[in-house]
C-alpha cells in the first residue's frame, strides 16, 4: 500500500508557519480589554526553529503576570484537501505555568466562530482538554475528524 501525506502548514516552509512571523495568523489579544497576557510571534522559548508563537507581557519575553486571568487566542483558517481519510495535527508545545490555571488548549471550529478574547470558546475542542505542567518543548499528535475533508475550518489556539 502507498500512502502520501499532505503538509499544510510546515515550520519549515515559508507557508504560514510561525519562521515567516505571523503572516496568515490572526491574533485576538483584546487590547484594551483587561487582557494582561497577549500572544505574540518572535524569538523567544523556541522548540525548533527561530521563531514561535507565545504568551507573554511584551513581544521580547515569554513571561507573563499569573496574577491575572487572560483568554486570548490565535487563529489561522486551514482548507482541508477532500479524500484525505486520516488528518493530522502536530505541533510543539512548552507550557508551564500553574496546573490549576495556566493552559493552552486547541480549538477546530467553523469558519463563523469568531475567538473573542476574555471568552473561552465551548465547542470545538480537540486533543487533551488543556496542555499544561510542560517545562520542555514537547510534540503533540492529534488525530482530527475525518469529516474535516472538503472543508475550511478554522484552527484556533487559545
Amino acid at each position: 500500500m502507498l500512502r502520501a501525506q499532505t503538509v499544510l502548514i510546515s515550520s519549515t516552509v515559508n507557508n504560514g508557519g510561525f519562521e515567516s512571523g505571523a503572516a496568515g495568523w490572526s491574533v485576538v489579544n483584546g487590547n484594551g480589554q483587561g487582557q494582561t497576557n497577549k500572544w505574540f510571534v518572535g524569538t523567544t522559548s523556541v522548540c525548533s526553529g527561530v521563531q514561535a508563537a507565545f504568551i507573554g507581557t511584551n513581544s521580547t519575553t515569554n513571561t507573563y503576570d499569573n496574577t491575572r486571568a487572560s483568554t486570548v487566542h490565535l487563529w489561522r483558517d486551514f482548507v482541508f484537501p477532500a479524500n484525505q481519510s486520516q488528518i493530522t495535527l502536530t505541533f510543539d508545545l512548552k507550557c508551564q505555568g500553574e496546573s490549576s490555571f495556566d493552559y493552552f488548549a486547541v480549538f477546530v471550529v467553523p469558519t463563523t466562530t469568531n475567538p473573542s478574547a476574555g471568552t473561552l470558546l465551548t465547542t470545538g475542542q480537540v486533543g487533551n482538554t488543556y496542555y499544561n505542567q510542560q517545562p520542555n518543548c514537547t510534540n503533540y499528535s492529534i488525530t482530527l475528524p475525518a469529516n474535516y475533508a472538503g472543508t475550511t475550518q478554522r484552527l484556533v489556539f487559545t
